[in-house]
C-alpha cells in the first residue's frame, strides 16, 4: 500500500509548481480541520468499500452508496480528470446550517475498475469538501489521502476535522484535486458529519417577562400568607391571652426557659395583680367609711 502526498503533475513547469505550491499552502491554512486517516485498505478482486461507521445522530450528506459487479458507482459520479469525470459534485439536498461548527467525521473514498491494478500511478486521487453561503465559500476542509495503486480496488476512511461556520451554511459541494496528468479517478462512497449551532443569544424581554412572573408569584405568596394570620382585631379577649401566652412559651424556649421557672413567673405576675386590685380596693373602701354618709355622693 502506498500514499503519496498531493503534488502537481509532472507535465507541469518548475514555476508553475511553485505557484500551485503556494496555493496549496494556503488552502491548507485556510483548512480549520485536521485530516486524521481513520484506516484504509485494498483488494486484488473488484469489491465494494466498507460500510460508514457513523452514528445514528450525524448527518448523512452521502448516504452509503451501492455499486455494480464492475465496480460502478449507482447515484453518484465518478470524480476525476477526462472523459465521463467531473472535477466537483453539489452535495445533495444539503441541509440549511444556522452558524456553527460542522464536524466531517467520516469520509469513504473508493476507487476501483477493471485493469486498475496495472494502470499507471494515480497520485492525486483526493477531494475536498466545500461549505458555501449564497454561492461564496465559507470554509474548505482540506483534501483526503491518496488511495493505493496497483489493486484492483482501494479505499480510504478519513476524518477531516471541524469547520467553522461563522455564518452558517446552505450548499456543499465536492471538489477532486484537479491537477494531474493522469485521470485520479475517485469516488466518494459516503460522508457524514456532526453540525453543533452557536449558543443562541438570550432574550432579554423574554428573561424580563420571567422576572416579572416570579415577582408577580412572590406577590401571591405574600398575599397568601397574609391570609393565613389571624387578624389581631378579629379576635376574642380568649384568643388574644392564648395567642399571648403562645407567644410567651415560644420566647421562653427561644431563651432555654424552664417550664416550671415560666408557670411560677405567670403565677405571681396575676398574684401581683389580685395584691394590687385589693389595696386600690381597700384604700377606696377606708375613705368611704371615714366620711360622713351625708357627705358621699352617689
Amino acid at each position: 500500500m502506498r500514499f503519496t502526498k498531493r503534488t502537481p503533475g509532472k507535465a507541469l513547469t518548475s514555476g508553475m509548481v511553485a505557484v500551485l505550491v503556494l496555493v496549496l499552502l494556503a488552502g491548507v491554512a485556510a483548512a480549520q480541520g485536521t485530516v486524521t486517516e481513520l484506516g484504509q485498505g485494498s483488494s486484488d478482486d473488484l469489491v465494494a468499500p466498507p460500510s460508514p461507521s457513523c452514528d445514528a445522530d450525524a448527518l448523512e450528506l452521502i448516504p452509503e452508496v451501492s455499486f455494480t459487479s464492475l465496480a460502478q458507482p449507482i447515484g453518484v459520479p465518478r470524480l476525476g480528470v477526462g472523459n465521463g469525470l467531473v472535477t466537483e459534485y453539489d452535495i445533495p439536498d444539503f441541509p440549511e446550517l444556522e452558524p456553527g461548527v460542522i464536524d466531517v467525521v467520516e469520509i469513504i473514498t473508493f476507487d476501483a475498475f477493471t485493469g486498475r491494478s496495472g494502470w499507471p500511478p494515480q497520485d492525486n486521487e483526493s477531494v475536498a469538501i466545500e461549505f458555501l453561503l449564497d454561492g461564496e465559500v465559507q470554509a474548505t476542509t482540506d483534501f483526503t489521502p491518496d488511495l493505493e495503486d496497483e489493486v484492483s480496488a482501494a479505499w480510504a476512511q478519513t476524518d477531516l476535522g471541524e469547520h467553522d461556520l461563522d455564518n452558517g451554511a446552505d450548499a456543499a459541494r465536492i471538489i477532486h484535486f484537479n491537477e494531474s496528468s493522469n485521470s485520479d479517478s475517485v469516488v466518494v462512497s459516503s460522508l457524514c458529519a456532526v453540525f453543533t449551532a452557536d449558543d443562541a443569544p438570550v432574550d432579554e424581554d423574554a428573561a424580563g417577562d420571567d422576572d416579572a412572573d416570579t415577582d408577580d408569584t412572590d406577590d401571591e405568596d405574600a398575599a397568601t400568607a397574609g391570609d393565613d394570620d389571624d387578624d389581631p382585631e378579629s379576635l376574642t379577649l380568649a384568643e388574644l391571652i392564648e395567642q399571648n401566652a403562645n407567644n410567651d412559651d415560644d420566647g421562653a424556649a427561644d431563651e432555654g426557659v424552664d417550664g416550671d421557672e415560666l408557670a411560677l413567673t405567670g403565677a405571681n405576675e396575676i398574684a401581683f395583680v389580685i395584691i394590687a386590685l385589693g389595696v386600690i380596693l381597700f384604700g377606696i373602701a377606708m375613705k368611704v367609711q371615714g366620711q360622713d354618709p351625708e357627705e358621699l355622693t352617689y
